[in-house]
């Protein structure tokens, strides 16, 4: 991602890669999270309901990813959902 950033949103590298930095790490305490939630709901049931959000949220990001400000929360909103579908697995 650091490479895409920089080309499309013309972001300094140092710059994308603490961006990058960035969400994986919110990714970790999503991935706890829902962790957590997967044992309340039952992993299925989760990992159904991270893949169905993340399908909407990448078809809504391709159509509406003009600024950068509209694609950085659709990356994050898609950040928290990878946590939501890597949590039942841990």
């Amino acid at each position: 991602m650091p490479s895409y950033l920089q080309k499309e949103f013309t972001m300094a590298p140092t710059q994308s890669l603490q961006f990058t930095i960035l969400l994986t790490c919110l990714e970790a305490m999503a991935c706890l999270y829902f962790g957590w939630i997967s044992d309340r709901l039952g992993q299925g049931k989760t990992m159904i309901l991270a893949c169905l959000g993340t399908l909407i949220l990448s078809l809504i990001l391709m159509g509406v990813s003009t600024s950068f400000s509209v694609f950085l929360f659709f990356i994050i909103l898609l950040t928290i959902l990878l946590g939501a579908f890597d949590g039942p697995l841990t």
